[in-house]
Parts: structure tokens; sequence; C-alpha cells
């Protein structure tokens, strides 16, 4: 490449020198001035000069839309595998807790995006993910401390299932409802 581009900078000179010999009055003068330029190949060697210097840059664009095209590829299959751990983990939440015999996560983390008292003094957690979770113990629920707050719901010996609302430490034994 270094080669192509000093051939390149000779071409160029020799180019200039012919583009020189156009701005010659005298006829006699400028064929004089184009007999010197185009002397030992000058010519020739200019015109194989550009043209190694279009290859390369031929190649050069080549690589460069090859290494676009990989790029894009990656970012692709980056964005394939990054959605189908989401859709993977959405489809995990939705299932945890819903069979008892399925043996999947031991534990989801959502949101919680309402509170729904019950008849008999029980509160329904819905979380962001779509789930629904009755509490099963007789704690006392703050409502406006629990809203939009971030919740951890596992399981928890026998079977059972504990929400823990991260922030306050706060844990309720719960059972699945949806």
């Amino acid at each position: 490449m270094a080669g192509t581009a000093v051939s390149a900078d000779d071409a160029a000179t020799t180019l200039a020198a012919f583009r020189a010999c156009t701005d010659i009055g005298d006829d006699t003068a400028r064929l004089a001035c184009f007999d010197k330029a185009a002397s030992a190949g000058g010519l020739a060697a200019a015109e194989r000069a550009l043209a190694e210097a279009r290859v390369a840059q031929a190649e050069a664009a080549a690589a460069k839309v090859e290494a676009d095209r990989k790029r894009r590829e990656a970012e692709a299959e980056a964005e394939a595998l990054a959605a189908r751990a989401a859709e993977k983990k959405a489809a995990d939440a939705m299932s945890f807790g819903a069979d008892k015999d399925r043996a999947d996560a031991d534990e989801i983390t959502a949101t919680v995006t309402r509170i729904v008292a019950t008849p008999v003094g029980r509160v329904l957690f819905y979380l962001d993910n779509g789930t629904i979770w009755e509490q099963t113990d007789s704690k006392a629920v703050r409502e406006n401390r629990i809203l939009n707050t971030s919740v951890i719901v596992k399981r928890a010996a026998l079977g059972g299932f504990v929400l823990t609302i991260s922030d306050l430490g706060i844990v309720h034994r719960v059972k699945r409802r949806r």
C-alpha cells in the first residue's frame, strides 16, 4: 500500500506536468513540454499508478462494505439473542408458580403495579409481568409504601411462595392467582 501511495504521488506529479503543458500558448513550446513530460514512460507510469490507486481504493471500499455487513449481522444476532432472552424471562415469569409440578425458576423479580384488598382482608398484588399473587398471611399491607416498588417472589418451604418487598425487606406469604 505504501508503494502504491508513492506511485500515486508520482502519477499526480506527472499528470500535473501534462496539465501545465496545456496552458502554454506557443505550439512548439507546448509540444516540447508534452515531450518532456512523456519522456522515460512518464505517461504510462502515471496511468499505471493511477490504475493501481483506483484498484486499492476499490479494495478498501469493498473491505469497508464487508466490515459493515459483518457488524450489522453481529448487531442483528445480538438483538435476536437479547429478544429471545427477554421472551424466555417473560415466559418464565408468567409460568412461575402456576403449576406446582413444574420445575421452573426459583424466583422472579417484578414491580407492583396495583394492589387490591379482598373481602376477607387480604391483598392481591398485581405485578408488571402480568401475574397476580394473593396474600396468604395476615400481616398488614401498607399500599402506599409498596405501589411501584420492586418485589421478589421466591419459592418457600413446602411448595409455598413468599413475596419480598425489596426496598423495605417486608415479606408476605403469597399464592399465585393468575
